[in-house]
């Protein structure tokens, strides 16, 4: 128990703080790209505005505190005028050397025949941001080397990346360093909840066996009547409750379990016979399946106890004249136990499944149901599959609940 919590929350508050490093790191990227586009684009207008060439000047200039004069002589670019066409009638690259007239012709005419006005481009190893715009009858395109600003904006993103994954595994650390001292109070609070139902348990035992006594004994002296028989009545209900629920915080322990191997087809068929006259009483079809051979190693009384807990739940809750279906096989492409309990029951759309394993749930939530029990059988089945390393679910489908177990041989 103690390991599983500590797993757990070691996991859960890693990918927390992987998550926010994640997500901080993403929209630090995101910004950081966003503003070099911006910076590229402004600089592409300010080209276009001075028809093709970068001012030296600031009358052009609306941001005259981003670009210095020094900055715009360390700008890097080129531009073409084409016609509606496409074809090339001048260029200018004295600021450029690593592409050539007839690359940035080919460019040219390419995105004048794509129509995009602005966007980047990337020629050999250099990325260049480009905008296009018309005038009178020609265009007038524009592109400025952004590689540098773009190398560092990728730059950014690998060493922020690099940080955060270094962060978190020192964060991994740190957390499984501390991880004992963060669970202790609430393994201590569970601890104590499962010592109190132990022992409150074994204390109720005592005062009902001598109320069942008395009830006995005013029954030899004074005859059977309805009061007496409400007595022992709820002394019985009430003394299979202590011990499912001495059973339950038992299994979770993980103590006092013997395990064996033993034949649970035959198990099975023995309980799924003793609910035929239920089945014949209540005028309620009831099919069986269950392959010959299934072994498993396990508690012998308890997985006969799941099986019980299921038939008896879905007889209770199926629909009159409906039908109760149990199927018991091996999985087919793994080494274990598919168990599968099902019931028609016409209203199940309207139940919330994720609560029924809770103990003393009911769907009858004033808790008057007429059936009998006391609403912890489904959560001592999940008990039991749990403390088996199993699994367990339930769902509703044409109809029909259906509560399905896998258990490994």
């Amino acid at each position: 128990m103690r390991k599983k919590l500590r797993r757990k929350f070691i996991v859960l508050a890693t990918f927390s703080v992987f998550v926010i490093l994640l997500t901080v790191i993403g929209l630090s990227n995101i910004i950081i790209n966003l503003d070099t586009d911006k910076e590229m684009d402004t600089i592409a207008s300010l080209i276009i505005k001075n028809e093709g060439r970068m001012p030296l000047n600031n009358s052009l200039n609306e941001n005259k505190e981003e670009l210095t004069v020094e900055i715009r002589y360390g700008i890097r670019y080129f531009s073409a005028y084409t016609d509606l066409n496409g074809n090339v009638k001048t260029i200018n690259n004295e600021h450029v050397a690593t592409v050539n007239n007839t690359e940035i012709s080919n460019f040219a005419q390419r995105l004048v025949r794509y129509g995009v006005e602005k966007g980047k481009i990337k020629i050999d190893e250099n990325r260049y941001y480009y905008r296009i715009k018309k005038m009178n009858n020609e265009y007038l395109i524009v592109f400025v080397d952004g590689t540098s600003r773009y190398a560092f904006a990728k730059g950014v993103g690998v060493y922020t990346t690099i940080v955060a994954l270094a962060s978190v595994f020192f964060f991994s650390l740190v957390i499984i360093f501390l991880s004992s001292i963060v669970i202790k109070p609430f393994e201590e609070n569970v601890e104590n909840q499962r010592q109190f139902i132990t022992n409150a348990g074994h204390e109720l035992k005592t005062p009902l066996a001598v109320i069942s006594a008395n009830a006995e004994v005013l029954e030899m002296t004074q005859g059977k009547n309805e009061w007496t028989g409400s007595i022992l009545n709820q002394v019985k209900r009430l003394s299979g409750l202590v011990n499912d629920l001495i059973m339950m915080s038992k299994i979770s322990e993980g103590k006092n379990i013997e395990m064996a191997r033993f034949d649970y087809s035959k198990e099975a068929g023995i309980v799924c016979e003793s609910f035929k006259s239920i089945a014949v009483n209540e005028k309620k079809k009831y099919n069986y399946e269950i392959e010959d051979g299934l072994e498993l190693n396990g508690n012998q009384k308890m997985l006969s106890e799941l099986i019980n807990i299921f038939l008896d739940n879905a007889f209770k809750y199926c629909d009159p004249d409906g039908s109760v279906e149990l199927m018991l096989k091996s999985r087919t492409r793994h080494k274990g136990i598919r168990l599968t309990v099902s019931n028609t029951y016409k209203e199940g759309e309207k139940v919330d499944y994720t609560k029924f394993f809770q103990r003393f749930y009911r769907q009858d939530e004033s808790h008057n149901s007429k059936k009998a029990g006391y609403g912890i059988g489904l959560s001592m089945a999940e008990t039991i599959v749990k403390g088996h390393k199993g699994r367990i679910c339930v769902g509703y489908k044409n109809g029909m609940i259906t509560f399905e177990v896998l258990l490994n041989k």
